[in-house]
């Protein structure tokens, strides 16, 4: 597939405000536009036959990390947080 061909197809899609700016910025600073990272992102998916990340649903153990990660634990004082390590290197 020729990818340097005339480029006749519009793609639309919706987004919300927020994640189009934040998205921006980021493509902006490694010299990319929103059309040229769709068009990356095109190219790749046909280049590899799929989607070129991998995606797929977290499994109980990796929801549990992430929701401990939200919820940080608090400790009352140093002596109680080196307590909570130490039983944490037990297990």
């Amino acid at each position: 597939m020729n990818t340097l061909a005339k480029k006749d197809e519009y793609v639309r899609a919706r987004v919300p405000n927020e994640l189009k700016v934040q998205a921006e910025r980021i493509l902006k600073e490694v010299g990319l536009n929103t059309t040229d990272a769709i068009r990356l992102l095109l190219t790749q998916v046909v280049n590899r036959g799929g989607f070129p990340l991998e995606l797929k649903t977290p499994n109980r153990t990796t929801i549990e990390a992430m929701n401990s990660v939200a919820e940080p634990k608090k400790f009352s004082s140093a002596q109680e947080l080196f307590t909570d390590l130490e039983d944490d290197t037990d297990d």
